[in-house]
């Protein structure tokens, strides 16, 4: 056989054709065009060429069974793909001759429905794979788009997501310069796959198209014309607007379609509409966990600013050790997601003093041993205060534990070394240098070279020494800031150290 004829499609033609040839009989393979692919020698010698292009012609319009050249019985038989299937019976048994083409006709119409019947169920299953691709990426990006997280990020993951779902070499997702889109993602313009244009021109058109957009409609097609992203990438590009409280803040756009057919069909409007919608509810959850995030670190503030004001020697002590403890997490080697949640320990670390009575807070001389046992309370009165405050549990441990010692002298659990938290360590750290640097009532603060002396000499004890040795390569200029302002406030002390 013609290796045009291999493979599962033709299968039926070869098996008949080789059956028939078994009998005796003799069968050829043909080309509505009437060019024989395989023949018994009989075909090959006897019948003229244009004989065979009729027959074949016939056979490929009407699927006929007809008798040729008088004494001869032929069947023509349709195939998928134009073939034909050609039969003769010997001279003088036309009655069995004609009984074996209707039957081959049968039985080949059986085959060849089958295979069409076998092509439409492989067509379902392509797209049935297709659309729980679509599907399962649908759940993914959902899944992606539940955390807070780095929002550029989680976003990058989406549009990985939806290009390795959909036929694109390229999709992104543009945001506006805007005061409704997040500072994390205003002006942002976020690309997952690759473009057939330059990507930096692609950019910028993509910034063009976002600031063209102001009223949310359907998902539309752009064909490649001059100046628009599609004429940037050569191809038919689709894009949705992304909203937010009813503005349009950006665009979710795909292009570079990589199947045979390159223009987009329904089924790729309505996944990029779906998921244009999802990244507007990621962005509301986002906006509206950045709105309690600023109101509960409003009142946090408030908080604090009540305590300072019991004292206005340690006015500002809070927010020191805050900045403080951020750079040490930092040169840790924290986020900067995590070292922000650092600075909210720095800044609660001692809302427990405000359980301690303003007289013992604001005493000018040394305190005695009551009144250094009230002090003492303000680790696990603040734990206690916040403990029922989902937003701040993961900084508890700061609150308890900032006056614990590394060798375990410290207070109020003795406990030591890297059994206090690292959060502990960072925040205790942070709290013993400011409380040298800043002045007392009874005292003017240390100079920064005795503090960072004393800083040194307690490592090992007091302090872990491996945050001791990051604390003093830090850059203090944020925190010297904040010092000189609560210095310029405060009245003389009293009393020389």
């Amino acid at each position: 056989m013609s290796p045009a004829l291999r493979g599962n499609r033709l299968s039926a033609v070869e098996t008949v054709y080789s059956r028939l040839v078994g009998l005796g009989l003799d069968a050829a393979v043909a080309g509505a065009d009437g060019q024989l692919t395989s023949a018994t020698p009989w075909w090959e010698q006897s019948v003229p060429r244009d004989h065979i292009a009729e027959l074949c012609a016939s056979a490929v319009s009407d699927d006929v069974a007809r008798q040729f050249g008088g004494a001869h019985f032929v069947a023509g038989i349709r195939s998928g793909d134009g073939q034909v299937l050609l039969v003769r019976a010997a001279a003088g048994t036309s009655e069995a001759a004609f009984q074996l083409a209707q039957t081959m006709r049968r039985m080949l119409s059986d085959a060849y429905s089958q295979l069409e019947t076998g092509g439409m169920v492989r067509e379902f299953s392509t797209k049935l794979a297709a659309a729980y691709d679509e599907t399962n990426a649908v759940f993914r990006i959902m899944r992606m788009m539940t955390s807070h997280g780095d929002a550029v990020e989680q976003l990058s993951l989406v549009c990985n997501a939806v290009q390795q779902a959909m036929s694109f070499g390229w999709v992104a997702a543009a945001f506006k310069t805007d005061a409704g889109v997040i500072a994390q993602l205003s002006g942002n313009v976020i690309v997952a796959g690759n473009s057939r244009g330059d990507g930096e021109t692609l950019r910028a058109a993509l910034v063009q198209l976002t600031g063209q957009l102001k009223i949310d409609g359907w998902t539309q097609v752009q064909l490649p014309t001059p100046g628009t992203v599609a004429g940037v990438t050569g191809g038919e590009v689709i894009f949705d607007p992304i909203t937010h409280d009813g503005r349009v803040i950006g665009l979710l756009a795909a292009g570079d379609k990589a199947s045979r057919d390159p223009r987009v069909v329904s089924s790729e409007l309505q996944f990029i509409d779906a998921c244009s919608d999802f990244i507007g509810v990621f962005h509301e959850n986002l906006a509206r966990f950045h709105e309690q995030k600023m109101m509960s670190m409003g009142v946090l503030k408030s908080l604090v600013a009540a305590i300072d004001a019991k004292d206005p020697y340690t006015r500002g002590h809070s927010e020191r050790v805050a900045v403080l403890s951020r750079l040490i997490a930092i040169g840790t080697g924290f986020t900067e997601e995590q070292a922000e949640r650092v600075h909210v320990a720095g800044l609660v670390h001692d809302v427990g003093k405000i359980g301690v009575p303003d007289w013992v807070l604001r005493k000018p001389s040394k305190l005695d041993d009551a009144e250094f046992a009230m002090i003492r309370r303000h680790p696990e009165t603040g734990h206690r205060i916040l403990k029922d405050v989902p937003l701040l549990a993961d900084v508890l441990p700061a609150v308890l534990e900032h006056h614990e010692r590394f060798d375990g002298k410290g207070y109020p659990c003795g406990i030591s070394g890297e059994n206090i938290s690292l959060l502990g360590r960072i925040v205790g750290l942070a709290d013993s240098f400011d409380a040298m640097c800043s002045s007392r009532a009874y005292r003017v603060g240390l100079s920064r070279e005795n503090a960072v002396q004393e800083i040194r000499r307690c490592s090992g004890a007091q302090y872990d020494p491996r945050l001791v040795e990051i604390f003093l390569k830090l850059d203090l200029a944020e925190y010297d800031v904040l010092l000189l302002r609560q210095d310029a406030q405060l009245p003389a002390p009293k009393m020389a150290a």
